[in-house]
């Protein structure tokens, strides 16, 4: 079993090089102190101001119509039922640009837009920046359909997941990546689900997979750069055994793998791991290049499924494009497609007006330097 407890080490080294510059090394004493930043005009109750331990599980929060609290209610939704459609999206939303605040409102606005109003729906975000949470608490759209499961923030960028308010959570918890320079974690959230001649708590209370059938879906960032190369493997390990635990029946990543080296390709399918990748369920619709300078900016490597590099500026723009971004899973769990496609991306070419005053030469920015992925997935078909 992997250790849920932080490194010994306690720095947070987030990006070896933008992050430092920004930031400086932080300890991780001084993380739960940054929701200081953040008051009631922002929606949050004072009970709300401190996170959660790491590996703490706990629930969701939920906006009142006044404020965002955790969940405690008496009359949770129902459990997922089985074979029933749920929406899911990951993506990274670059920490390094500027206007961070103006970047994930229109990412909002974009997410809006795929979201079938009333289905139920997954979004796991990394790379929010701490100075854009106060939007993402106060969008109308979010606080109308989503729990969150983080509303303070835990460092100068994060991770958090949204899950439609429809659905039943069962734990929220983080499991820190030991020995991670950049602070890196898993974020783990629990769905019920309804299975034949399985009962299920009829009130929100804290429980583990092992008390029931669960859905568990894992939100991460792995360590970043080709530095990172030794510690990916070991992290993604970590993840996979997560999603095997008793009574999880199914199980999701959406994230950022940082697969950027050619040899990680295929590391989700290696022994240790033995994590199934749903882009591999995608038929091939498009031709494309792999390196920036070569591509094809009419399919921006639809069929390799690239997720980062067209997007890109300064010298980050002369590495190759890759697929960062990936869509793992484990279980019982089958896939819905879109257009002949499992997994769609969505973000592409996707800009947004910058707030400089100028009208031409670099008014519109790209909203992250980074495509999210998009997919539909099942559970429990396979069971009777």
């Amino acid at each position: 079993m992997f250790s849920s407890r932080p490194s010994s080490s306690s720095s947070l080294d987030y990006d070896y090089d933008m992050d430092m510059a920004l930031h400086g090394p932080r300890r991780a004493s001084t993380i739960s102190s940054r929701s200081s930043m953040y008051s009631d005009s922002h929606g949050l109750s004072r009970s709300s101001y401190t996170y959660n331990p790491p590996a703490t599980p706990t629930l969701p929060f939920h906006f009142t119509g006044t404020h965002w609290s955790r969940i405690s209610a008496s009359a949770p939704p129902p459990a997922l039922p089985r074979n029933k459609p749920l929406q899911f999206i990951t993506w990274n939303l670059d920490f390094q640009a500027p206007h961070a605040a103006t970047r994930l409102s229109a990412a909002l606005t974009h997410l809006r837009s795929l979201i079938t109003p009333g289905a139920p729906a997954i979004i796991h975000l990394q790379e929010v920046h701490s100075t854009a949470l106060a939007t993402l608490l106060a969008h109308p759209w979010v606080r109308r359909t989503f729990q969150l499961s983080d509303v303070t923030p835990l460092g100068p960028y994060f991770t958090i997941t949204l899950i439609s308010r429809g659905l039943r959570v069962a734990q929220v918890f983080r499991a820190p990546f030991a020995g991670s320079r950049m602070g890196r974690d898993v974020l783990l959230v629990d769905i019920d689900v309804a299975l034949a001649g399985r009962s299920h708590s009829h009130s929100y209370s804290v429980r583990s997979s092992s008390h029931g059938s669960v859905l568990r879906v894992a939100n991460t960032h792995l360590e970043s750069t080709p530095e990172g190369v030794a510690q990916r493997p070991r992290q993604l390990a970590m993840v996979a055994e997560y999603l095997r635990q008793p009574g999880v029946i199914a199980g999701v990543v959406g994230g950022d793998v940082n697969a950027l080296l050619a040899g990680e390709k295929n590391l989700p399918a290696t022994r240790g791991i033995s994590l199934r990748d749903a882009f591999n369920l995608n038929a091939a619709t498009s031709s494309g290049w792999g390196a920036l300078g070569q591509k094809s900016r009419g399919s921006y490597g639809e069929a390799q499924g690239h997720t980062w590099g067209y997007q890109s500026s300064g010298s980050r723009a002369r590495q190759s494009a890759t697929r960062r971004d990936k869509i793992l899973y484990a279980g019982d769990i089958t896939f819905g497609a879109s257009a002949g496609k499992v997994v769609r991306r969505v973000g592409v070419g996707l800009q947004f007006c910058a707030p400089d005053g100028g009208r031409y030469g670099g008014s519109y920015k790209w909203v992250s330097d980074h495509f999210g992925l998009a997919t539909h997935i099942i559970i429990g078909a396979h069971r009777r």
